[in-house]
C-alpha cells in the first residue's frame, strides 16, 4: 500500500480511505506525511482504530 500512495501521491496530500477498516491505508499514508480522511460505517471498528492511530492502544 504505501508503494502505492508514494507513486500516486506527494507529501502534505490527502489520502481518502472511505471503507478503512483496520486503518492501513490511513497508517501508511500517515508514515508517508500525507493527511488522511477515514470514514467507517461501523462505529466501534472507526474508535478502535482511531485509537489505535493515535497511538492510544
Amino acid at each position: 500500500m504505501a508503494h502505492i500512495i508514494q507513486s500516486s501521491s506527494r507529501e502534505g496530500d490527502l489520502v481518502a480511505d472511505f471503507f478503512m477498516g483496520s486503518g492501513a491505508t490511513l497508517k501508511a499514508a500517515l508514515k508517508l506525511n500525507r493527511r488522511v480522511l477515514g470514514v467507517e460505517l461501523e462505529e466501534e471498528r472507526f474508535k478502535q482504530t482511531e485509537q489505535e492511530i493515535n497511538g492510544q492502544l
